[in-house]
């Protein structure tokens, strides 16, 4: 063979290991980037799972928690909390991570940021809020949640416009932890009353009965008003509506229902007989407040 033959042989030789190497350098380089992709997706999914743990581990705790959760990376990243739901999205790397944690009964405060530091879970007064941004401001026209820090209610979370920001120290008016008939103050935060659970968080100048909203805050709560949404088999008891509703089994409502087997035996506290000035029960004839 020619030196012109051997020539293209070796050309060709060449050129072919030149597109297999470019073939292997991409296929390692492929490799190496779904590793990457994998190893950054488990440590935003560490931190997810440690954003959950410690909202989960706050409301067990007997006093106000105040914890401070870092991340480490500097990625920009999106947060998003509301009812049970937690969302992170970091768009750099195009990851999104979706997660439900457990509710017990408190109050999610919901809310939404851009941040790439730490983010601090406040839980207080049966309210959790998680911010990246803690303030409070009461002279601006901003909502500011992280006021509960202080017992305040900033007076921009609280109005009759829906700006998702339930918070219990703006509608227990008188600060002593129930909501009743003396927390009435003519404004109705709509954010706080509605079919959903608000950790037994509601407010009373929202109560209308007839309305289609039986608020499950409400339930076994006596506090002044009966809400006739609420009568009938929907797992919430209104003690303040003297109708029949299967939800209020056995209800010290000073009432004794006969038709719920409530006699003097088993329900003292509404089959009284003292109030007839007698000391026993005639369970032969019948109880004169209908007791049988």
């Amino acid at each position: 063979m020619g030196k012109s033959g051997e020539t293209v042989m070796n050309f060709v030789l060449i050129t072919g290991l030149l597109v297999v190497s470019v073939i292997v350098i991409a296929n390692l380089k492929g490799i190496s980037y779904s590793q990457t992709k994998d190893i950054e997706y488990e440590i935003a999914l560490a931190y997810m799972d440690k954003i959950k743990n410690e909202i989960e581990n706050s409301y067990v705790f007997p006093n106000d928690v105040k914890k401070i959760v870092t991340y480490e990376g500097i990625d920009q990243y999106k947060f998003f909390i509301h009812d049970n739901i937690i969302n992170i999205y970091f768009p750099k790397n195009d990851i999104n991570i979706t997660k439900t944690f457990l509710v017990s009964n408190f109050n999610v405060i919901g809310n939404e940021f851009d941040t790439s530091g730490n983010i601090t879970i406040l839980f207080k007064k049966r309210n959790l809020y998680v911010t990246n941004n803690p303030k409070c401001i009461l002279e601006d026209d901003i909502c500011d949640p992280g006021c509960i820090i202080e017992d305040l209610c900033d007076p921009q979370c609280y109005n009759e416009d829906s700006r998702d920001s339930c918070i219990s120290v703006c509608t227990d008016i008188n600060g002593d932890g129930l909501t009743d008939d003396r927390d009435e103050d003519d404004i109705c935060d709509k954010d706080c009353y509605n079919n959903n659970r608000n950790g037994g968080i509601y407010d009373i100048d929202c109560v209308e009965t007839n309305d289609g909203i039986c608020d499950p805050d409400t339930h076994y709560n006596i506090d002044g008003y009966c809400d006739r949404d609420c009568i009938g088999q929907n797992g919430v008891c209104d003690p303040d509506c003297i109708d029949f509703d299967p939800d209020c089994h056995h209800l010290d409502n000073g009432i004794c229902e006969s038709d719920r087997n409530e006699n003097c035996i088993n329900q003292k506290i509404d089959c009284n007989c003292l109030k007839f000035e007698k000391t026993t029960c005639d369970l032969t004839n019948g109880d004169e407040y209908g007791c049988i």
